[in-house]
């Protein structure tokens, strides 16, 4: 029986009680229902497991691609411009629609085949230029971090007067550069 002020009582009678319970104690033993919270649970348990291993497989695939480090991003997508650039030059003119001679023909072509030759190893040249520049900076970050004479001299001029959660800051962020550049540099190659 249920009673609730300002409202009419309900109440249910002691045989649809009893079948209302019988229905529901059948229904819990239904294994669906009778392990739905368990499932449930795993299934949550085994959502988040994969979710971390997919974040920690990414995060491993952004350490090892170039074009997700920023050292290498910007250079990259200059060398990529070049060689779309290489789309543009003009290797064969077929635009004349007039009958033109043989010799003619052969001659405009041998003009335009050195002009385009001239302006792939333009571009070449360029994108080499970007690749040159993109090597030296990171070989030179990587040579900074291994003289040992730097990292003395640093701690020499550090003032006495930083605190030292700040100076172990810095040494972290230190040991985070070089670790960054000794991995950028490897995977130059070299």
């Amino acid at each position: 029986m249920r009673v609730s002020k300002g409202e009419p009582s309900e109440f249910t009678t002691l045989p649809d009680w009893m079948r209302e319970l019988t229905i529901f104690n059948v229904v819990r033993s239904i294994n669906f229902f009778k392990y739905y919270r368990v499932i449930k649970m795993f299934r949550m348990w085994r959502d988040n497991v994969r979710f971390k291993l997919y974040c920690n497989q990414r995060r491993k695939l952004a350490n090892k691609l170039f074009y997700a480090k920023r050292t290498f991003c910007q250079p990259l997508m200059q060398v990529n411009a070049c060689l779309q650039s290489l789309n543009d030059v003009r290797v064969i003119d077929l635009s004349s629609s007039k009958a033109v001679e043989s010799t003619n023909f052969v001659e405009a072509q041998d003009e335009i085949r050195e002009e385009a030759a001239k302006a792939f190893d333009d571009i070449m040249e360029k994108g080499f230029v970007y690749v040159r520049n993109v090597c030296q900076k990171v070989s030179q970050s990587a040579k900074s971090f291994r003289h040992a004479k730097d990292v003395s001299a640093e701690k020499s001029l550090t003032p006495k007067t930083k605190s030292i959660v700040i100076m172990k800051q810095n040494m972290k962020n230190r040991k985070r550069r070089h670790r960054r550049a000794e991995q950028e540099l490897g995977m130059l190659g070299t």
